[in-house]
């Protein structure tokens, strides 16, 4: 169990680091730890440091929390300065979000300033219309920031949330880290 490999080793070193298991070296032996279902890793061989688990991380809460949508329903006064609010709320998150759906689908925010002003369906259509999906799949501490950028500006919104169902742990070895569904450990000889 991994909790126990934890309470028995506090430190560890990364002798190889594969898609789905990494060997660790730690006092005594070396330890295998396969993921169950991976969504992502910093893993880099020779790097070591103490062993913790959480279940409760800025790092999961894109994985773990529920996912908001927010739509907007009238134009702001001001949309660049809307724009650039709205960027520096989900720039200051420390987690990892990428919306898939709406007007900031693959984009950075590099290419969000230049493309605040062209295009059909950016972010600028959005707000200058004052309708349609702003963000989708927003976990709530950047729905929150948002929404509160939103407000400043007096713009009517409407959210819709879903419940999500997964459940990821991480586990880090100093700077490097995994964030799985689970983990196996293996002794190894």
């Amino acid at each position: 169990m991994l909790l126990d490999l934890i309470d028995r080793y506090s430190t560890a070193t990364i002798s190889v680091a594969q898609t789905t298991y990494m060997i660790l070296e730690v006092e005594g032996g070396k330890i295998r730890v396969d993921f169950r279902e991976k969504a992502e890793a910093i893993l880099k061989p020779g790097r070591g440091g103490a062993l913790t688990y959480y279940t409760h991380h800025p790092l999961l809460d894109h994985y773990n929390e529920d996912k908001t949508t927010i739509y907007i329903n009238s134009p702001p006064n001001d949309p660049e300065a809307l724009y650039i609010e709205l960027q520096q709320a989900i720039a200051s998150s420390p987690q990892k979000w990428v919306d898939t759906q709406s007007a900031y689908a693959n984009l950075d925010f590099k290419s969000l300033s230049i493309d605040y002003t062209i295009g059909k369906g950016t972010i600028k259509e959005v707000l200058i219309q004052g309708k349609g999906m702003l963000l989708s799949s927003v976990p709530p501490s950047i729905a929150n920031r948002v929404l509160a950028a939103c407000e400043k500006h007096r713009l009517a919104t409407k959210t819709f949330s879903e419940p999500n169902p997964n459940q990821y742990s991480l586990l880090s070895i100093g700077p490097s880290y995994v964030i799985a569904k689970g983990f196996a450990v293996h002794q190894l000889q």
